[in-house]
């Protein structure tokens, strides 16, 4: 990133600020890693800033939702011991999908997070789900 403000010449410090963000109603401070001039106010990310920010913001949204955090759905996966892989073979999505939820990049669907819970309080048998899936890969 430059080290001069590309709006008003000004030197740019590097350092991380609280951000707020809002999603339906519902308002949340972060810390934003960014370059920022202080003489203008503006920020410039850059796309490792925005990165840092990714799951915060995933997570954030997700418990406004009432659905499982990336680090809820992380431990649920291993505390049954699948990886990523099969957890999108039994739960949907796609093959990158659990990879995406635990790094905040991607948002699980309603009827996803709801088997998630249902394993997770054990209203439903992971044993039985597996067998399900069996069957239906057969």
């Amino acid at each position: 990133m430059p080290t001069n403000c590309p709006l008003c010449g000004s030197h740019l410090i590097h350092e991380a600020r609280p951000r707020t963000i809002t999603y339906r109603d519902h308002t949340a401070s972060i810390s934003q890693t960014a370059d920022y001039c202080d003489s203008c106010g503006e920020a410039f990310l850059s796309p490792s800033d925005s990165k840092s920010t990714e799951k915060a913001v995933a997570d954030f949204k997700r418990k406004v939702d009432h659905l499982l955090t990336s680090d809820e759905i992380k431990e649920i996966r291993r505390k049954y011991k699948i990886t990523q892989k099969q957890a999108a073979t039994l739960f949907g999505g796609g093959i990158n999908a659990f990879s995406k939820y635990e790094r905040g990049e991607a948002i699980q669907n309603r009827s996803t997070d709801l088997l998630l819970k249902l394993i997770a309080d054990e209203i439903v048998n992971m044993e039985t789900l597996l067998k399900v899936s069996q069957n239906q890969a057969s």
